[in-house]
This record gives C-alpha cells, structure tokens and sequence, in this order.
C-alpha cells in the first residue's frame, strides 16, 4: 500500500518538518507532494487524482478548499488534516464539516504529529486489509490516549519503527485483540525470524503498547507465550 499526501504549505520550515515526520513515520509506504500555494495545487488537482490525504495550512485555500474537497469526493475522498495558526473556532468548525482526522496548531510539538500520522497510517494499513474494524482500534485512532496508560516514545531506526508499527496493526485484527498471537504468527506476517520478531515484540511490550499472556494448556512442555494489545 502507497498512500499518497498533498502537503500545502508556504513556509519551507514548517513544510520540511511535515515531511521529515511522514519519512520518520510512514517511510516507503508514503508518497509525499508539497505545494507552496493554494493556486498550484487547484492546477495539480485538476490534473492529477486525488490524494489520499491533503494535509498542511489548508486555510491558504480560503473558501476553495470546500469547492476542491466537493469535486474530489464525486471519484474519491481524501481525507483531511489541517496544521495551522489559524487558531480561530471557525476554522476548526469548518474542518471538522469536511471531515478532518485530525486537527494540529502551530507550532506542534513533533511528538503529536508524529503519533497523529503513525494512528492515521495504522488505522489505512487496516482499512486497505480489508479487514473488519475493531472498537478497540477505532478508540486508539479517534482517542489518542488520553485515559491510556502511560506509554514510552518508541525511538528506533526507520526499519524497525516500521516493523513495529505493523505488528500493531496485525493486532488490531478482528479475532485477534482479545487473544492474540504467538511470536511465530508475526515472525511468518513479517517475514522475519522468530528471534527478530521477539525482539520488535519486546521493544512494543517495554514501551507499553502490547502485554502478552501464557494461557494454561494443562500440558507438559513450555508454555506458548500470546502477545495482544493492551487495552485501557
């Protein structure tokens, strides 16, 4: 899965932060367009099809943002994610009408912009599954945690982040978030070794997004070790 993201942005520091968090975030599964100015995107989405999500200071499109977003919705929806200074109710009211996921004012820390797009982009690798939506990946996705327990920031290098953020995902199947797999189902989903799999797995369970239990079996032998989100 490639999404594609239209970045609208004047100001070429805030512009490289939004893509520097995608390329720490998404890496390869994103394709990122930025635009300067409303009139050159206008042009593009005239041209091109609509992204998967048009995120940025979407005020500097002005009443033609509704206009673009009504087109775009008659072959396709992206989906929208304001980072702005405009700080008036207004603009979040009008945002929230179109659809917003999401909703950043300047200047955002990175933190929350990069767990804002880690939840969009794991809430699109489930939808692009094709697999049915769970309650308990809908509330990570519209509740970033607020009531959650405290979780560690994962810092790792882009591979690994990458890897771990699938694992979520894969645990947030249907069937799955109540009694969850075992090391070697994700090893064969990620095609990894058992070894590279337990490591990304405790790397999640340290930093507070999974637990694993050992359900009796009444049998001789180790035990099989299940790892599951861990809910609120």
């Amino acid at each position: 899965m490639i999404l594609t993201v239209w970045i609208l942005e004047e100001n070429d520091a805030d512009a490289d932060a939004l893509i520097r968090a995608w390329n720490a975030v998404g890496g390869k599964e994103v394709r990122l367009l930025r635009f300067s100015d409303s009139s050159a995107l206008i042009k593009a989405a005239a041209e091109r099809e609509a992204p998967d999500l048009l995120m940025g200071e979407i005020s500097l499109c002005g009443d033609k943002v509704t206009e673009l977003l009504l087109k775009w919705r008659e072959r396709k929806s992206p989906d929208l994610f304001p980072v702005t200074s405009d700080r008036s109710p207004a603009a979040f009211t009008k945002a929230q009408q179109l659809g917003a996921i999401d909703y950043l004012l300047k200047p955002c820390p990175i933190r929350r912009l990069r767990s804002g797009l880690r939840r969009y982009l794991s809430l699109r690798l489930s939808l692009e599954g094709g697999h049915d939506l769970t309650q308990h990946l809908l509330d990570r996705f519209f509740f970033s945690g607020a009531s959650s327990p405290a979780r560690k920031t994962l810092r790792l290098p882009k591979e690994q982040e990458e890897k771990c953020l699938r694992i979520v995902s894969i645990l947030s199947e249907p069937g799955l978030a109540a009694g969850g797999l075992d090391a070697e189902a994700i090893a064969m989903r990620l095609a990894v070794s058992n070894v590279t799999a337990r490591r990304y797995l405790d790397l999640l369970e340290e930093a507070g997004y999974i637990e694993k239990q050992i359900p009796p079996t009444g049998k001789k032998g180790r035990p099989r070790t299940l790892y599951r989100l861990k809910t609120v």
